[in-house]
Parts: C-alpha cells; sequence; structure tokens
C-alpha cells in the first residue's frame, strides 16, 4: 500500500509504477511515466523559458570563474607550475560544484553542448529543448568571456 495510490473510492484499485491507470469509463489510458510526462509537458510549457534562462546563467557563471581563475593563475607572482596545477583544478572543481548546486535543479545544470546532444541521443530532451539549451550556452559561454574581459583587460590579450 505503501508504493501504491488509490485512484478513488468508486474504483478502490490501487496501482504501482508498472499498473496502468483506469479511468473511470474502464479503458485503459497512459502509464505512470507517460502521466509524468504529460506533466513535464505542461509545466515545460509555462516555464520553458527558466529552462533555458538557467542554463545561460549556469555556462556564464561557469566559463567566468573557470577563465577568471586561469587569468589569476598565469598572474601570480613567484609560483611553480605544480601550484598554479592545483590552484586551477581546485578552483575548477569548486565552480562546476557552485554551478550545479546553485542552477541544476531548475534544468538540469548541462552547460556543455556534447551534454545536451547525449540527453538529445537518450531521449531525454526534444529537438525543440535541445536547440534552446545550446543557443543559451553559447550565448552564456559568450557573455561569460566577455565578463572577464570587462572585470581583467588584460584578460584579452
Amino acid at each position: 500500500m505503501d508504493r501504491g495510490v488509490v485512484l478513488g473510492r468508486s474504483l478502490g484499485h490501487v496501482i504501482d509504477d508498472t499498473t496502468p491507470l483506469i479511468n473511470h469509463s474502464g479503458a485503459e489510458t497512459v502509464a505512470r511515466e507517460d502521466k509524468r510526462s504529460v506533466q513535464r509537458q505542461r509545466f515545460l510549457g509555462r516555464y520553458r523559458w527558466r529552462l533555458y534562462l538557467s542554463e545561460f546563467m549556469a555556462t556564464a557563471m561557469f566559463i567566468f570563474l573557470i577563465c577568471l581563475t586561469a587569468v589569476a593563475g598565469a598572474s601570480m607572482p613567484n609560483s611553480s607550475g605544480a601550484s598554479v596545477a592545483i590552484y586551477a583544478a581546485l578552483s575548477n572543481g569548486l565552480a562546476v560544484i557552485f554551478v550545479v548546486y546553485a542552477l541544476g535543479p531548475v534544468s538540469g545544470a548541462h552547460f556543455n553542448p556534447a551534454v545536451t546532444l547525449a540527453a538529445l541521443i537518450d531521449k531525454q530532451l526534444s529537438i525543440k529543448e535541445a536547440i534552446g539549451y545550446v543557443v543559451a550556452q553559447v550565448l552564456g559561454a559568450t557573455v561569460g568571456a566577455a565578463c572577464v574581459v570587462v572585470v581583467n583587460p588584460d584578460a584579452a590579450l
């Protein structure tokens, strides 16, 4: 009973993840996964822009943090190659953690067209969603790199 859902007092039918849903006329309708898919599409219809905005922001922040730490690491005085490599690796890891925890729950935190392509191939995204994700990622990367140049004009060289 803990995994099932009672569909109504008149039906008295308990379902789990594999049982098809039954409507009041008794005809079989969509399975639970299809129902979730329909709910997701309804949600995305209203709030699809949030996915793309989140992907844009995540990619912009990620590129900004990564590029800024690379510029800062290259300009560190009296530093050996090993210390710069450790600094870059730690900052990249922390940037990924920050972006995934901040915006991952909204869009899935792809922030890479290769990940979006993999999700498209695995049919987790529609073609329309994948195109929106890639456009948001490219624009976000461009804005993130531009912000690095604005913050540190010497980075453009």
